[in-house]
């Protein structure tokens, strides 16, 4: 005669061990927000991606472009670059800056577009970031960056304004 075994022992009478409990998946939490981002339910952020810009003019804070980024600045103008040429768009960024300077704006931006439509790498957002750190404004130009993905982002560039131009700094020979 055997006894009978309960369900859960084992042959000696001892309660079988429990089998390890599932680890956590330490990577589900990463892969619902990829998935998120791939599906748009996310946005992406703008100043974490490759098209986005920023800088800094002479004597400028880089924390300003941080809070650029955020909107910690009301922008009171824009100009539209779409559809202009290099030629245009550049007597464009003139005009609109020293409109923009004569009236004492401080933030404005400009809608230059992402580039997706152009043959190569996007024409006008190059011409407007090389135009703010090496145009005839450029010492006008506290900081600008990328505007965030709810005013545009990539396609969207703003820009801090100093309220008189910064200094011109001596040569390497000055003052010798």
């Amino acid at each position: 005669m055997r006894p009978i075994r309960r369900p859960g022992e084992t042959p000696s009478g001892a309660p079988r061990p429990r089998p390890p409990a599932p680890a956590p998946d330490e990577d589900a939490a990463a892969r619902r927000r990829l998935e998120a981002l791939v599906a748009g339910r996310e946005p992406v952020a703008v100043e974490k991606t490759p098209e986005f810009v920023s800088g800094v003019g002479p004597g400028g804070d880089p924390l300003l472009v941080r809070r650029l980024h955020r909107g910690d600045f009301a922008v009171q103008a824009y100009c539209d670059l779409h559809g202009l040429d290099a030629e245009a768009a550049v007597a464009a960024c003139r005009a609109f800056l020293a409109a923009a300077l004569g009236e004492g704006r401080r933030c404005v931006a400009f809608i230059h577009g992402r580039g997706l439509s152009s043959p190569g790498p996007p024409v006008l957002k190059r011409l407007v970031q090389q135009w703010l750190s090496r145009g005839p404004f450029r010492r006008h130009v506290l900081a600008y960056c990328s505007a965030p993905a709810r005013d545009g982002g990539a396609g969207v560039t703003y820009v801090l304004l100093r309220r008189r131009p910064a200094a011109r700094r001596r040569g390497r020979g000055a003052g010798r």
